[in-house]
């Protein structure tokens, strides 16, 4: 998108893509990006851990893949509108989150599966 924006003669909205680029990446670097990685290995109980950690970590890969070759396309058939998409869809988890993830902070490891062993999410944020 930068080199996009460089070639064109509006210098400005390169630099203002450049500088969102980096703020975008450093929210979703504190914010989302750990999510994948690290909840499923705190939620699950140490016999299936590895495995679960396994299958977060391919459905994470599959959804990057997946937006990757979806993106391009989006962008030369309805061009800024993509953006609308992603905002709607992201917007669309913070209800899933909040409703369906316990917080573990201040937890053992060991104490996070009784969140889920009484059959109803008991802590939810």
């Amino acid at each position: 998108m930068v080199s996009i924006l460089l070639s064109l003669e509006h210098v400005g909205a390169a630099y203002g893509a450049t500088a969102f680029i980096f703020v975008f990446q450093l929210f979703y670097g504190v914010d989302w990006l750990p999510v994948p990685w690290f909840y499923p290995a705190e939620i699950n109980t140490t016999r299936v851990r590895t495995k679960m950690q396994a299958i977060a970590s391919g459905w994470n890969w599959m959804a990057v893949f997946a937006v990757v070759k979806i993106t391009p396309i989006a962008f030369a058939n309805i061009g800024w509108k993509t953006f609308i998409i992603f905002a709607v869809l992201n917007a669309a988890f913070i209800p899933i989150v909040y409703c369906f993830y316990p917080e573990t902070k201040g937890l053992e490891l060991e104490d996070i599966p009784l969140l889920f062993a009484k059959g109803e999410l008991q802590g939810v944020s």
